[in-house]
C-alpha cells in the first residue's frame, strides 16, 4: 500500500471498499489523498468534472512524521509511516468511538487517536502526549481511540489524530507546515452507471495537479478491520 511520504509534493492514492460500516463512515467508493498547500482548487475542479463521480466530499489535513510523538517524559513513541493531523469541525469522514458513538466535538487541547496507536503505546484515555512539529509544540489529552474507516485497517499502517480546529491553526501558523504539509484527503461516489474501476477513474484525470510529482492508482480491495 502506498501513502504519503516526507518530501512528495502529490501523491493520489486510489482505493475502494464497500461494506456497511465503510457506508456508514461515508468513505465512498473511493479515496484520494494529496499533498500540496494550493491542491484543493484543482482537486474540487478535476472531481466536479469527472462523470464517473457523482459526488464528493473533500478534507483539509496536515501531514506530519512518527518523530512528532513522545511521550511526556519525551520518549519517541510508536507510529508506522507518515501521520495525519486534523479538526474534528473540518472531517468529511464519521469518526466513532469504542462504544461505536459518532465523535462531533473535541475539546480544545484533546485529541483522538486512530488504529491501534494508543494499545500499541500503553497509553489510556487521560494520558498525555506532545507533539512536535517543526517549529511547533504542544501537549494533547487524549480521550481515546477514534475508529477510522479509512487508515484503521492494519493494512494502511498509518495514524490520524483529530483535534479541536485550535491545534490544527496552531499548526499552519508555522510558514513551514503551511507550505509544505498541507493536504486533502477527497471520499468519492461513483456514478451508479459507472461499471468496474478501470473504467471510472484513471491516472490522467489527476495530471493537472499542482507540482505534480508522483500519481499512483492502487487495485481496488477491500480494507479489513478489527471492529
Amino acid at each position: 500500500t502506498m501513502f504519503v511520504a516526507s518530501g512528495i509534493s502529490n501523491v493520489v492514492s486510489v482505493m475502494n471498499g464497500t461494506d456497511s460500516y465503510l457506508d456508514k463512515a461515508g468513505i465512498g467508493d473511493y479515496v484520494v489523498i494529496s499533498m500540496g498547500a494550493d491542491s484543493k482548487a484543482s482537486i474540487d475542479e478535476i472531481l466536479y468534472e469527472m462523470e464517473s463521480i457523482r459526488d464528493y466530499r473533500i478534507e483539509p489535513v496536515v501531514f506530519g512524521e512518527k518523530s512528532n510523538l513522545k511521550d511526556m517524559h519525551g520518549e519517541e513513541l510508536e507510529a508506522k509511516n507518515s501521520v495525519i493531523y486534523q479538526s474534528i469541525e473540518d472531517s468529511r469522514l464519521k469518526f466513532f468511538d469504542k462504544e461505536n458513538k459518532q465523535i462531533t466535538k473535541i475539546k480544545p487541547g484533546h485529541a483522538y487517536a486512530t488504529g491501534d496507536f494508543m494499545e500499541k503505546n500503553h497509553l489510556q484515555p487521560g494520558d498525555k502526549i506532545r507533539i512536535t512539529h517543526n517549529s511547533i509544540s504542544f501537549m494533547v489529552t487524549l480521550d481515546g481511540m477514534a475508529k477510522d474507516a479509512l487508515l484503521g485497517s492494519s493494512m494502511m499502517g498509518n495514524s490520524r489524530f483529530l483535534f479541536h480546529r485550535e491545534e490544527i491553526e496552531k499548526l499552519l501558523s508555522d510558514e513551514t507546515i503551511y507550505n509544505g504539509y498541507q493536504g486533502q484527503i477527497s471520499y468519492m461516489d461513483k456514478n451508479v452507471l459507472c461499471h468496474g474501476y478501470d473504467r471510472c477513474v484513471y491516472d490522467a484525470d489527476f495530471k493537472y495537479l499542482p507540482d505534480h510529482r508522483v500519481v499512483c492508482r492502487i487495485k481496488v480491495f477491500h480494507l479489513v478491520y478489527d471492529l
